[in-house]
């Protein structure tokens, strides 16, 4: 694979990503008992089908929607309880999770789609992605609009397999993509909600020392998931150490 076919993977996973946030259990969660879906299972699960038909590569569809699995992975550790040590990410994941069941407001889905298709096109005519990347990503947003009006219930476990996700030549790339949309990701939260121009108010600009102190702070007050739990077979003395 080219350099510039992997960064069309990056792109294509940047933007599926939080696909399953489409989702009405997702929208009005508010609303859903505290179980409510889980939006990056879904998406992984409509990311695989939709860039196994895009790049016709089942290798490259399965990285890709293991690093979307991957990229909340924080979010499967807040069920859990004090024997968090003894808990496995992937055994729950691909197989206790249970079929997921969601619903999609077609005017919504609608919207998204034409709103997304005018970025894109934006962002070709500004000459931040090129032409064929523009066409790829329109296919790939096209393709993902047509999977999640398919609302068939399925589990994680059904689509993506286990054993690949516990071999290297899967969770190697994975992993390093997964990190790309974690990043991005938060990045991305981050300025939605104003939380960097919060943080540039508290700041006392008149004090050189203060101010580097500050800005270590909020660079480092906050922890990175690697995904390190799914790696299989880690002893619990060694996650304790960690």
């Amino acid at each position: 694979m080219s350099p510039d076919e992997l960064w069309d993977v990056v792109l294509a996973s940047s933007l599926l990503h939080d696909i399953g946030k489409l989702a009405d259990q997702y929208v009005e969660r508010s609303k859903a008992p505290p179980t409510h879906l889980q939006h990056h299972q879904l998406s992984a699960i409509k990311a695989y089908k939709v860039l196994s038909e895009v790049f016709h590569n089942n290798y490259i569809a399965t990285v890709a929607a293991l690093a979307i699995l991957y990229h909340h992975e924080a979010l499967d550790w807040r069920s859990l309880d004090s024997r968090a040590l003894a808990f496995s990410y992937l055994r729950e994941t691909f197989t206790l999770t249970k079929s997921i069941n969601y619903t999609i407001n077609q005017e919504r889905l609608k919207t998204f789609s034409g709103n997304l298709g005018e970025a894109l096109k934006l962002l070709c005519e500004e000459g931040a992605i090129e032409e064929g990347q523009h066409d790829l990503l329109l296919r790939v947003l096209r393709r993902a609009s047509r999977e999640l009006l398919n609302n068939k219930p399925q589990s994680v476990g059904e689509v993506l397999s286990v054993n690949n996700a516990k071999r290297a030549e899967f969770i190697v790339p994975a992993f390093f993509l997964y990190r790309l949309l974690y990043l991005a990701d938060n990045r991305a939260a981050s300025a939605r909600s104003r939380y960097w121009l919060g943080l540039l108010k508290r700041v006392n600009w008149r004090n050189a020392e203060v101010v580097a102190e500050q800005i270590h702070r909020a660079l480092t007050q906050r922890r990175y998931y690697i995904g390190l739990s799914a790696i299989p077979e880690v002893s619990m003395k060694r996650k304790a150490m960690s």
